[in-house]
């Protein structure tokens, strides 16, 4: 693995991630060598995405990465160069007759992944992710609230909500005010 410069470094976060879009994700994670070189003992599954997030000295989530649906069973060695990060911003609010059941924390989630940030709706959030083309998934961040609306009739299109968004490397989006609106229909 090698920074955007082309540099190795130890310390860059390396993780093995199951392949499926869910709320809460297997995943063991190393860290790379100073040449910056990983391995892993085992798979956790068939196929994995791995990513890589480097952080830099103020700690900020400087350099990502993504290599999607890589086979257990390829003997094959990974040569990653991260990508600078691009940022997603924007502000959470929630309405409707159902909130009472949701409360205010909520996750947004970069699917198949973990890139994620809790947000205490209303309240701004700001999440890097690699560069790429996306489904974010916006929803409740108990498991239990999201039972509770199944089960009082609210469907996943309203419990769930997906946002596409399209980053580049470096750049910053601003996607606005979301609303999470539980409102039943009738």
């Amino acid at each position: 693995v090698t920074l955007a410069n082309g540099s190795a470094r130890s310390g860059i976060s390396v993780r093995q991630v199951v392949a499926r879009s869910a709320s809460i994700l297997d995943f063991i994670e190393t860290e790379t060598d100073s040449p910056g070189a990983f391995a892993f003992d085992s798979t956790i599954a068939d196929t994995v995405n791995f990513e890589f997030r480097y952080h830099s000295n103020d700690s900020t989530l400087s350099e990502t990465q993504i290599i999607r649906h890589v086979s257990s069973k390829s003997e094959d060695s990974l040569r990653v160069k991260l990508r600078e990060s691009a940022l997603v911003v924007g502000e959470l609010e929630y309405t409707g007759n159902a909130s009472f059941l949701a409360g205010s924390h909520f996750r947004v989630q970069l699917d198949s992944t973990t890139f994620s940030i809790d947000v205490f709706a209303p309240d701004s959030f700001k999440i890097a992710l690699p560069e790429g083309t996306y489904s974010l998934t916006i929803l409740p961040a108990d498991s239990s609230v999201i039972t509770k609306l199944r089960s009082s009739g609210y469907a996943d299109s309203t419990i769930i909500r997906k946002l596409s968004v399209m980053v580049s490397a470096g750049d910053t989006l601003d996607v606005g005010k979301l609303r999470w609106d539980a409102s039943q229909n009738e």
